[in-house]
Parts: structure tokens; C-alpha cells; sequence
């Protein structure tokens, strides 16, 4: 007993060191995001979001009161900043010091990745947020195809991380500070650009062993996923003792700006249905790359689907209320 209680008192000490016990150590709003944000030391930025970015769930879980626009101010405020640290994440501004050495260490082209870069387009992507102000990388758009481009995997992209790493765009190009209404208002233009098919009748998962995908795999599946031991394949079905979903289907064009998509219309849909969906990619490069399946209860197919039609459509504005065009 007296082990069992030493390990319990351990991790809750572990978890109250880390903020996340029952006293919210760190204070409320703003300035206990700053606390948070200071003894932890380190926030990393990510931009993986299941009802809303990482980060964010890193510091409301520890902060009351904590707001999504609180990063940004503390940012334009000059007490926290974001650099790579590891990874790209939040730092506390006493903690800047720290960075100069690695950021002096990439500009004096010490780095074996940073070796080639081209100082003419570094100058033209400095050239561009000094006459614009904070810009989103999101906003350094792809200027065609091939040499000269900024947003790519070549010269362009490692330019515009060049001047990052060596603290050159501290403040200037933003990388994280898309609030929820931006979000929002980006993925509701998206949707208006979308192809969406639905299907008929209802569908279901059926499994069948590794040895036997060649004479079990349907002409007719959607999808076929599997694990370690089964294949799972989405086929039509009307069997009501089989757990039956509504399946419906984007595509979107080349080059749209749909990240976040998925969370933010999975946490739309468990907020107006009250139900979770599956989401299934696979990709087609003639029809703007990947692409998604989305299964819901059959119960609310109908619903689903009409939510769905209208968002295409345009006809459900920023607040999520439909319009009246």
C-alpha cells in the first residue's frame, strides 16, 4: 500500500508541475497564458486540430479563461515569440537570447541545408512583407510553376525558411495566427469550391482476412483499409443488423487552401447532429489530389446531407446561420 500511494503522490505532482492539476496554477486570460506559456517554456506550434489547433488545447486545459486570440496578442506585444526550437513553437521573450546564437549560426550560412540559397529571392520575399506588413505563409502564393517560385520544396520555400531560422521574419510573416473566424471564413469559401457527391442508399464496413483479399475484395467498395489482421471494406448494404452509415464525397481543386478542413467540419457536424463521422482519403491527381469520404449515421444521412448542400452552395455565412441569398 505504501508503494501505491508513493506512486500516486508522484504523479500528481508530476501533473501539477506540468499545470495540470485541480488549482489552475497559472492564473486566468492573458496573463496566465504568459505564465503558462513561461514555465512551461516551450509551446509547440502544430497544426494538427481535432476541435481546434494543439496548442491551443496545450494552454486551455491549463489556463481559464484562455482565449484564441491570446497568442497573438502576446505576440504583437513582444512577450512571448515563435521560432524553431526543435520544432516551430511559442517561446517566452526572456528566452530570445537563447535563440540568437542559432539564428546567427544561419545567417552566417554555417547550415549545410541553407548553404545555396538564393539571396534575390530572400530579398524579394523581404521586399514583399515590408510593404505589406504581417503576412501568412498561406499568402506567399506559388508564382507558377518552376524557377522563381517562392511557395515550393525548392529554392523559394528554403529562401522564405532561410529567413526565418536566422530571425529575419520574426513578426513579419505569421505562421499561426489564423484566429477561428478566419478559419472559418477560409473553409466556407473552400466548401463554395468543392465537388461533393452523395451516394445512395447506405453503406457499411465489412471485414475479411489478409490471405483473402483477392477473392473478397468488391468491384463496388469505396474504400479499402486494413490493419494487422483484416481488411475493411466500405460496400453498399441494407442489412439493418449491420452498423450503416450515409457516405458522401469531396473533391477540391488544385491548389485550395482546405487545412484544418476535416476537424473543422467533423466539430461542425458533432455540434449541429450531435454525431460523430469517419473520414476516408485517397488521392486523384487529376482531380486536384486528395480526396475525402465521410460517413454519417444513416438516421441523419438526410440532415447530413442537406447541411452539406447548403454549405456548397454558399448559403451558410461566417456564423454559421444561413443566408438569405
Amino acid at each position: 500500500m505504501a508503494i501505491q500511494s508513493n506512486l500516486t503522490y508522484w504523479r500528481r505532482l508530476a501533473l501539477d508541475h506540468q499545470g495540470l492539476g485541480s488549482s489552475k496554477v497559472f492564473g486566468h486570460g492573458l496573463e496566465g497564458t504568459l505564465r503558462a506559456i513561461e514555465h512551461l517554456g516551450y509551446v509547440q506550434i502544430d497544426t494538427l486540430s481535432v476541435v481546434e489547433r494543439a496548442h491551443h488545447h496545450i494552454l486551455w486545459s491549463r489556463v481559464p479563461g484562455y482565449s484564441l486570440d491570446a497568442l497573438n496578442q502576446l505576440t504583437c506585444a513582444g512577450r512571448v515569440f515563435e521560432y524553431w526550437f526543435h520544432a516551430a513553437a511559442y517561446l517566452p521573450i526572456r528566452d530570445y537570447r537563447f535563440a540568437l546564437p542559432r539564428m546567427l549560426y544561419f545567417r552566417r550560412g554555417e547550415s549545410p541545408y541553407f548553404r545555396n540559397v538564393s539571396a534575390k529571392l530572400m530579398a524579394e520575399i523581404l521586399d514583399r512583407v515590408r510593404g505589406e506588413g504581417m503576412l501568412r505563409t498561406r499568402d506567399l502564393k506559388e508564382r507558377g510553376k518552376g524557377q522563381g517560385s517562392w511557395w515550393d520544396h525548392g529554392p523559394g520555400r528554403r529562401a522564405l525558411d532561410k529567413l526565418f531560422m536566422q530571425g529575419d521574419l520574426y513578426e513579419r510573416v505569421n505562421i499561426s495566427h489564423e484566429t477561428a473566424r478566419d478559419t472559418e471564413r477560409r473553409l466556407l469559401h473552400v466548401m463554395t469550391e468543392a465537388r461533393v457527391r452523395f451516394f445512395p442508399g447506405t453503406y457499411t464496413f465489412l471485414e475479411f482476412p489478409l490471405s483473402s483479399f483477392s477473392s473478397a475484395a468488391r468491384p463496388d467498395a469505396l474504400a479499402l483499409v486494413r490493419d494487422d489482421k483484416v481488411w475493411s471494406q466500405l460496400v453498399p448494404c441494407a442489412d439493418v443488423e449491420q452498423e450503416l452509415f450515409g457516405v458522401f464525397r469531396f473533391h477540391f481543386p488544385e491548389g485550395a487552401d482546405n487545412s484544418g478542413f476535416v476537424g473543422w467540419l467533423a466539430m461542425r457536424l458533432k455540434q449541429r447532429f450531435g454525431t460523430g463521422v469517419f473520414v476516408t482519403c485517397g488521392q486523384n491527381r487529376d482531380e486536384g489530389g486528395i480526396f475525402d469520404y465521410w460517413g454519417v449515421p444513416a438516421s441523419l444521412a438526410s440532415d447530413v446531407f442537406a447541411e452539406i448542400q447548403a454549405l456548397v452552395d454558399g448559403q451558410v455565412d461566417v456564423e454559421g446561420e444561413f443566408s438569405c441569398s
